[in-house]
């Protein structure tokens, strides 16, 4: 897995949250995280994740640790892929810069490109370790312990061969060697000598990797914009109390015999492997002790439980128009039984008759029918149009 600004099964810490100060690089893994300090080949991410309890939910900050895989030149080859995919040096001018002193691939600012230097020779040099030692077919032990320990190109001489002083003054003693014949191998020289300059080949590149396969490259790989593997996250157990109860006990009679606490703590423990690094073993531990009236514990019981799994996600109704098939209605003729006109319809009311004592008169409704029948439309128009001015809001003045 990579380190990254969230920590999935692959994550990375890209360049924008980096930043080098007197030499130590500091970054964020995710936004609004503490600066953390890259150590070696471990790095530390502080993560608050959210986790699920009896007593709700609950963040916990956890301090992980990152160890950087250097196995299988992981490092190396990380350092060479992001050198052989620049289009320019930019922020990975570092990173340049140690490949041109550990592998001898350099950038040549007049052909903005890089060039392998290979090494040359100085006289009496031998080409390997084991050469130098007469060693007969093979690699080493103790050669490979003193290339192991000291990345970068050896100059190999075989003694009394060579001259010791010359190299002691030029050059930092890497390690000395013994077989059938001694040997001492010299690294650091200023001024080496060199062979012709040519494009490297992915041979050189390959090379290359053992050699860019230290600590030292994993910080110019992150502030250059590229991307380490880490192995396994581990961090130390966890225990955050969640909640604390305090119930005040009493006798049958009412009177306070003492008080009982009950606490319950989160437990959290690594469970992360190779592939999913974001696991964990969370157990709730509940602690209830009771105390009588001078504060002196009279009983504890401890209980151990499983956290509330994580709610799942509920998914929203899904809600689907025009699903349902047409269908035949059914229809029935209902017979007309209604008639009406434009205007309205009614009745005229009966004669009136009024007795009084002189006789009796009616009363002939028949000519104030026929009048109201005639002004209907108008009175319907004006009520109309009066309740237009009422519905709308129409004020006349």
């Amino acid at each position: 897995m990579l380190i990254a600004p969230n920590l999935f099964a692959t994550e990375v810490i890209n360049n924008s949250g980096v930043f080098v100060n007197n030499g130590a690089i500091w970054y964020k893994a995710q936004v609004g995280e503490n600066w953390q300090k890259l150590t070696g080949s471990n790095v530390k991410l502080l993560l608050e994740p959210t986790f699920n309890t009896s007593k709700g939910q609950f963040p916990v900050k956890v301090e992980k640790n990152l160890p950087v895989l250097l196995s299988n030149n992981a490092v190396g080859k990380a350092a060479t892929g992001l050198l052989k995919s620049l289009p320019a040096i930019g922020t990975a001018i570092t990173l340049v810069e140690l490949a041109c002193d550990l592998a001898q691939i350099c950038w040549n600012e007049d052909s903005d490109g890089f060039e392998y230097i290979p090494a040359g020779t100085y006289p009496n040099q031998y080409g390997s370790c084991e050469e130098a030692i007469g060693w007969p077919s093979g690699t080493n032990t103790d050669c490979n312990n003193v290339r192991n320990n000291n990345p970068g190109t050896i100059y190999w001489f075989r003694s009394p061969d060579y001259d010791s002083t010359f190299m002691s003054q030029n050059c930092v003693l890497a390690g000395t060697v013994g077989w059938t014949y001694a040997a001492a191998g010299w690294k650091n020289c200023s001024n080496p000598p060199s062979g012709d300059p040519r494009t490297p080949s992915e041979t050189d590149w390959t090379n290359a990797e053992p050699k860019l396969n230290v600590d030292g490259a994993i910080a110019p790989i992150i502030i250059g914009g590229g991307s380490v593997k880490i192995d396994v996250p581990t961090f130390q157990p966890i225990q955050q109390p969640i909640a604390t109860t305090t119930t005040t006990l009493k006798d049958s009679a009412g009177n306070v015999t003492g008080t009982e606490t009950t606490t319950t703590t989160l437990n959290i423990t690594n469970a992360s492997t190779s592939t999913v690094v974001n696991n964990y073993n969370v157990t709730e531990t509940t602690v209830t002790t009771t105390y009588n009236n001078s504060n002196q514990v009279t009983g504890s019981t401890s209980t151990n439980s499983d956290a509330p799994p994580k709610t799942p996600d509920t998914k929203p109704p899904i809600i689907e128009f025009d699903q349902v098939p047409d269908s035949n209605l059914q229809t029935a003729e209902v017979p007309g039984t209604f008639t009406t006109n434009s205007w309205g319809g009614g009745t005229c009311p009966p004669d009136t008759t009024i007795n009084y004592k002189y006789g009796t008169l009616t009363y002939d409704m028949q000519p104030a029918c026929d009048f109201a029948s005639g002004i209907q439309p108008v009175t319907l128009v004006l009520a109309a149009v009066i309740a237009a001015y009422l519905i709308s809001g129409v004020r006349i003045d």
